[in-house]
């Protein structure tokens, strides 16, 4: 009986391990940076910056609708985070995807260079001060 316990105990642990494995730390996923969030089973990733310098985009950037990991689970981008663009002040354009439904607060501040943006309609929240300082 002992053994089918230990047995149950390694398979939650392993389960618990992939469900949780990328959440909460930062990483880099084809030139973005990116954290996810989790709850319960579902996640979905939140555009974010590479350091507490800012500044870690320039040029024009697409924000896609998901991303894929390695590990082949897919994760919707449903947010950009508070500061993700803070000081990208060499960022021109932004063409952000269809499941982003949150910019966060100071989310392009002063990003003087800022000419384009394309913001879809399933953007429900722009936080305060989101593009304070882009023109």
């Amino acid at each position: 009986m002992k053994t089918k316990h230990y047995i149950f105990t390694l398979l939650a642990m392993i389960v618990s391990i992939n469900i949780f494995a990328d959440s909460g730390s930062t990483f880099q996923h084809q030139g973005l940076y990116y954290y996810l969030t989790t709850s319960g089973t579902t996640s979905y990733a939140t555009v974010t910056y590479k350091n507490e310098s800012y500044n870690s985009y320039s040029g024009a950037v697409v924000i896609p609708s998901k991303i894929t990991l390695s590990t082949g689970t897919n994760h919707n981008v449903q947010v950009i985070g508070t500061s993700a663009f803070q000081d990208c002040v060499s960022l021109t354009s932004v063409i952000i995807g269809d499941n982003v439904a949150t910019i966060g607060p100071y989310a392009f501040y002063d990003c003087s260079g800022l000419t384009s943006i394309i913001i879809p309609k399933k953007v429900r929240v722009i936080q305060i001060n989101a593009f304070l300082y882009c023109i």
